[in-house]
């Protein structure tokens, strides 16, 4: 038995304390990496718009970009209206 008993709680605290403190600081990476993560699709989908666009005016097939895109043509359709190309 320890010369202090209460050595052994103190230390328990102390070691509940720093797995907290592990779980808010895991917490507070995984949230920026989350946001990074979002911010780059934010982007990706951005180019990938500007690039269905660019191709629809150069006269690419509707169903072409579906086929590569992997997108409806629904939302084939509305990108490249929203880009401000014209329907054939």
């Amino acid at each position: 038995m320890p010369r202090d008993p209460l050595a052994t709680v103190v230390k328990a605290v102390d070691d509940l304390d720093t797995a907290r403190a592990g779980i808010s600081r895991a917490q507070d990476e995984a949230r920026s990496v989350v946001a990074n993560a979002r911010d780059h699709e934010r982007r990706a989908r951005g180019a990938l718009h500007a690039a269905i666009v660019q191709a629809a005016a150069a006269g690419v097939r509707q169903v072409d970009l579906v086929r590569v895109t992997g997108l409806t043509r629904e939302a084939v359709r509305r990108i490249v209206r929203a880009g401000g190309v014209a329907a054939d």
